[in-house]
C-alpha cells in the first residue's frame, strides 16, 4: 500500500454505493450475522435510486398471486430471453437461445426477486405497494403471459400512485442505519487490496485522504454505470448517445477498478436509454440529471427530424424512441436524426404542462429556455434553426433541411388527418397497451383516439431540441448467479461480489418493464449480500442464499 493510507479498521462485508443495490446487499449482510461497512463517493446516499420513479420489477411476487394471477416460470423466462438476446432466441432450445450463463442469470432474477422484495420488507425498508394497472413494456408479445401485475412500488406518501425515488431511499437508510450499520458519505473507492488473489478490502479517497477498508468476507461493488464517464461513453458507443439521468457520482469507477484486478467486461454499449431535452441536459448538473423524458403526456405533439417529418411513435417506450436518433445514413455520411424536435401546440401545454419527472411538457404560465415559442409553425422553425446554429458543436452537427417549415406545416396537416380518423397507419401511435397508459387520458371531448388530437389552427407553438441519452449504462464487470465477479479466465474473483447498474445487466439489450433496473439491483444486491456473509462467517455459498 502507498505509505499515505491509513486503516480504517474492518467489517465481514464493505459494500460500496448506497443505491437500491448497495443497501439490499448491506441489509442481506447483516441479517446474515456479518457487520458491514457502507461507502459512499457522493455527499449524500441513494445514487440514481434517490432520483428515480421507483417502480420495482418483481416476476411472480406475492402480490400478483394473491390478486389471482399467475406468473408460471417457463412463460416469464422465455419473455424475458426473447427481448434480451431476440436475434438468438430459440423457445425450443434448452437456454431458449441465451449462453447458459446468461440463462441461468435470468433464471437466478425469477427465483430470487421475491426474497428480495421480502427481505426489504422484513427490514422495514419497503411497503410494497402493487399496481396491477401498470403494464410491462412489450405485454402484447405472444411471449408475455402475464403483461400485468409483476409491478411493486413504495408505498404511496406524496403522491397517490406510489412512493418516490426519495422516499424509498429514506427507507432503505433509516433500515439500515437503525441497525448500526455504518454509511461513509465523500468516500470514492479507488482500487481493491488484494492477497492472494482474493478481495479482502477498498482503498478509498475519503475528502482527500487514503483510506483502507478491509473486509473479511468480501466487497460488494454496487456503485452505478458510467453515464457520467464522457471518455468511457465515446469508447463505448458507436451511435451519438449523451450523458442522461443517472447520479451525477455514477462515473464507471468499478469498470477500472475490477479490470485491474483481471475482471470479465460485457454489455458495454448497452444502456437503459431514454431521450433527454438537449439544452436541460447542458445546464449545470441539477438540471442536466433530470433532463431525461420517460412520459411523452398529450395529444397534439408530435416528433419530427431535419427535415420537418415525423420519424418514430411518439408514444413508444422511451428506450425504444431513442432508437429513433441511431439511424444510420450513407449518403449523409452520419446519423441524420441525432437531434430531434418535438412539436406542440398551445391546447397540449394547457392541458398535459405540469412538473411530473419525465414528462417534458410543461404548464403555460412556466418559461424556460429550452423551450421555443412561436405564433406560427414557420417562426417556429425559424427559430429552432437560429438554436440549433447557436449551440455549435452540441447540435451534433444537426442543421435545418432547407424548406423544414413548409414540410413540417405538411406533417402536420397529415397528423391532423390521422387523429380526425382514429389510427396512425406511418407509426402505430398509441396501439401498445404502455403507449397509452404513459399518455395520460384523453383531453375532454377526445373520443377518436386517447393519443392524438388534431392541432389546433392558430398558434402559439412550442418546439425542443431531442438528443439520445442514457437513465444509466448496463454494461461491466460480468456477474455470476451468486453475483461474484468473473475473471477473463471464467473464474470468480474470491472475495469480489457486484450488483445493479455496474455490472453486465442479466436483461443484455432488453427493458423488460418498468422497474426491471430496480428488481435487477435488489436480487442481485441481496445475492451479494448474503454471499459475501457466508464467506465471512467460512460457510460454502453450496448454490444457495
Amino acid at each position: 500500500m502507498p505509505p499515505c493510507s491509513t486503516e480504517q479498521g474492518a467489517a465481514d462485508v464493505v459494500v460500496v454505493g448506497c443505491g437500491a443495490a448497495g443497501f439490499t446487499a448491506a441489509l442481506a449482510a447483516h441479517e446474515r450475522g456479518a457487520s458491514v461497512m457502507m461507502l459512499e463517493k457522493a455527499e449524500q446516499v441513494g445514487g440514481t435510486t434517490r432520483k428515480a420513479g421507483v417502480w420495482i420489477w418483481i416476476p411472480n411476487n406475492p402480490l400478483l398471486r394473491d390478486s389471482g394471477l399467475s406468473d408460471p416460470k417457463p412463460a416469464a423466462l422465455r419473455y424475458m430471453a426473447r427481448l434480451a438476446r431476440p436475434h438468438v432466441y430459440d423457445a425450443e432450445s434448452t437456454h431458449l437461445g441465451l449462453p447458459s450463463d446468461e440463462f441461468r442469470l435470468i433464471e437466478t432474477f425469477y427465483d430470487e426477486a421475491c426474497d428480495a422484495m421480502e427481505l426489504l420488507v422484513r427490514m422495514r425498508a419497503l411497503q410494497p405497494h402493487h399496481r396491477p394497472d401498470i403494464p410491462d413494456y412489450y405485454a402484447e408479445l405472444a411471449e408475455d403471459e402475464t403483461p400485468y401485475g409483476r409491478v411493486v412500488m413504495p408505498r404511496p406518501r406524496s403522491s397517490p400512485t406510489g412512493g418516490t425515488g426519495f422516499e424509498f431511499v429514506e427507507d432503505l437508510e433509516r433500515a439500515v442505519r437503525s441497525r448500526g450499520i455504518a454509511v461513509r458519505t465523500g468516500c470514492r473507492a479507488v482500487r481493491l487490496v488484494m492477497e492472494n488473489g482474493r478481495a479482502v478490502g477498498v482503498v478509498a479517497d475519503e475528502r482527500g485522504q487514503e483510506r483502507i477498508f478491509r473486509a473479511r468476507g468480501g466487497v460488494v461493488f454496487a456503485s452505478g454505470g458510467f453515464t457520467h464517464n464522457r471518455e468511457l461513453m465515446l469508447r463505448s458507443f458507436a451511435a451519438p448517445l449523451l450523458h442522461g439521468a443517472a447520479a451525477p457520482s455514477n462515473e464507471g469507477d468499478f469498470v477500472s477498478i475490477a479490470g485491474a484486478v483481471g475482471a470479465r467486461l460485457a454489455n458495454m454499449g448497452c444502456a437503459w436509454m431514454a431521450p433527454i431535452q438537449l439544452e436541460q441536459a447542458l445546464t449545470p448538473e441539477q438540471a442536466r440529471t433530470n433532463a431525461s423524458i420517460t412520459e411523452v403526456h398529450g395529444d397534439s405533439a408530435i416528433i419530427v427530424n431535419r427535415e420537418g417529418r415525423r420519424v418514430v411513435n411518439e408514444k413508444a417506450m422511451y428506450n425504444d424512441l431513442t432508437q429513433a436518433f441511431f439511424e444510420w445514413d450513407g449518403a449523409y455520411g452520419g446519423y441524420p436524426n441525432a437531434r430531434l424536435f418535438l412539436i406542440y401546440d398551445h391546447a397540449t401545454a394547457r392541458f398535459y404542462g405540469d412538473n411530473s419527472s419525465g414528462n417534458p411538457i410543461l404548464p403555460v404560465d412556466v418559461e424556460a429556455r429550452h423551450i421555443l415559442k412561436a405564433p406560427t409553425l414557420t417562426k417556429l422553425a425559424a427559430a429552432l434553426d437560429e438554436r440549433l446554429m447557436a449551440l455549435g458543436v452540441a447540435s451534433g452537427g444537426i442543421r435545418l433541411a432547407e424548406g423544414f417549415g413548409a414540410e413540417l406545416e405538411r406533417t402536420v396537416e397529415r397528423f391532423n388527418s390521422y387523429a380526425r380518423t382514429g389510427s396512425d397507419p406511418e407509426f402505430h401511435r398509441g396501439e401498445k397497451a404502455i403507449e397509452r397508459f404513459f399518455s395520460g387520458p384523453a383531453r375532454p371531448g377526445n373520443d377518436r383516439h386517447p393519443t392524438m388530437y388534431p392541432f389546433e389552427s392558430t398558434g402559439p407553438y412550442y418546439a425542443m431540441i431531442l438528443a439520445p441519452g442514457t437513465l444509466d449504462t448496463k454494461g461491466g464487470p460480468v456477474i455470476d448467479c451468486a453475483a461474484r465477479v468473473i475473471s477473463s479466465d471464467g473464474d470468480p474473483i474470491p472475495g469480489l461480489y457486484a450488483a445493479g447498474n455496474c455490472v453486465a445487466s442479466p436483461s443484455g439489450q432488453a427493458y423488460w418493464a418498468g422497474g426491471a433496473t430496480v428488481g435487477l439491483a435488489i436480487t442481485f444486491g441481496r445475492i451479494a449480500g448474503l454471499g459475501a456473509a457466508a464467506a465471512a462467517a467460512g460457510a460454502s455459498l453450496g448454490g444457495t442464499f
